[in-house]
């Protein structure tokens, strides 16, 4: 069935090397698709149990034991499939037109965005009449509406996020090979990104997780916003205060209600670099008569005993400064102060 084995990369993931079979034995997508589906498992199959039959598979007929070591993305479709790419084919022109048409592993992370080799922006459309890229056209190597080949696509210079950068660095230090320790990475992309989101669309935009019309430039330009506010605790501190105010002009009087989104970043460092600003925020007490601090947001932001700092509110701060279980939020850091001296 296999006159031509070649030899697998282990830089590429286990699907290029699927269509690399298919191309080196004069192979059409689906016939080789459905070989594989009736003597192994489909290649696309979602269940970890037919994903290792179809491994052992390849290997024994290739006799490449390289092939269990390559990066398989649908191993995680189950479970922890929003951290990938399944139905966009995302590639570098560049590596493409020097790597013998392969699919690197770090192309299949939602949020690597940029090829590190050469500072630019991946592509997952045709620069010449915007199809799609899918795994025909890496078979082809050319676009499947035009025909232009993908090594001619055109790509765009741009720096590079610090999303696609931790990607590219933890992939180089082996992280593909630790399953926890990538989730766990993965997972800290999910998560900060989904906060600081919160601080770089405007008003009316849609939710960050719902922009598949966002090109891949748009997608980057937004990591970019978000990678400076990661990058400058100036820029988020009135980034969160620009947020907040937003959130009084529609008539909140609360912060810790006008912050209500971030509230599951504010505990057990989950993010801190959004905790340290929110804290210096409050520090700074620049807030106007009317808006106030519950004791519940209070406690949770600084760690503090929820029912001893309420006594204590009730015992040394004035009726008028402690009411409705609130307090003045022009006061908060000088009172949260004086309570942990006190005790």
């Amino acid at each position: 069935m296999l006159l031509t084995r070649p030899f697998p990369d282990l830089n590429e993931t286990l699907q290029s090397y699927v269509i690399r079979l298919a191309r080196a034995n004069h192979y059409s997508i689906e016939t080789w698709a459905q070989y594989l589906s009736q003597e192994s498992a489909p290649v696309r199959t979602k269940d970890l149990n037919s994903r290792k039959q179809l491994v052992s598979f390849l290997s024994r007929v290739t006799g490449m034991t390289e092939v269990e070591k390559l990066f398989d993305q649908w191993q995680f479709y189950n479970t922890d499939k929003n951290f990938f790419d399944y139905k966009a084919v995302k590639i570098c022109p560049l590596c493409i037109s020097n790597n013998g048409s392969k699919l690197y592993a770090p192309w299949t992370f939602r949020y690597n965005l940029c090829c590190q080799s050469h500072s630019c922006l991946l592509v997952d459309t045709c620069s010449t009449c915007g199809h799609m890229i899918s795994e025909r056209c890496i078979h082809s190597i050319k676009c499947q509406n035009c025909g232009l080949l993908l090594s001619e696509f055109k790509v765009q210079n741009v720096q590079s996020d610090i999303f696609s950068s931790r990607i590219s660095q933890k992939v180089s230090d082996g992280i593909l090979n630790e399953r926890e320790s990538l989730l766990d990475e993965l997972s800290w992309q999910y998560s900060t990104l989904e906060a600081f989101s919160l601080l770089v669309y405007e008003e009316n935009q849609a939710n960050w997780r719902n922009k598949r019309g966002y090109s891949l430039s748009d997608k980057h330009n937004h990591q970019i916003a978000v990678s400076r506010l990661m990058e400058n605790e100036e820029l988020l501190i009135n980034a969160i205060k620009k947020y907040a105010q937003g959130q009084f002009e529609k008539g909140t009087t609360d912060l810790g209600k006008a912050l209500m989104k971030f509230s599951k970043y504010l505990v057990d460092e989950v993010n801190p670099a959004i905790l340290l600003s929110v804290k210096k925020l409050i520090g700074w007490g620049k807030f106007d008569d009317q808006i106030s601090i519950g004791v519940i947001f209070l406690s949770k932001l600084y760690g503090l005993e929820q029912e001893n700092f309420k006594q204590y509110l009730q015992n040394h701060v004035s009726t008028t400064g402690f009411k409705n279980r609130a307090i003045p939020a022009s006061l908060a850091a000088k009172v949260v102060s004086e309570y942990l001296e006190f005790k």
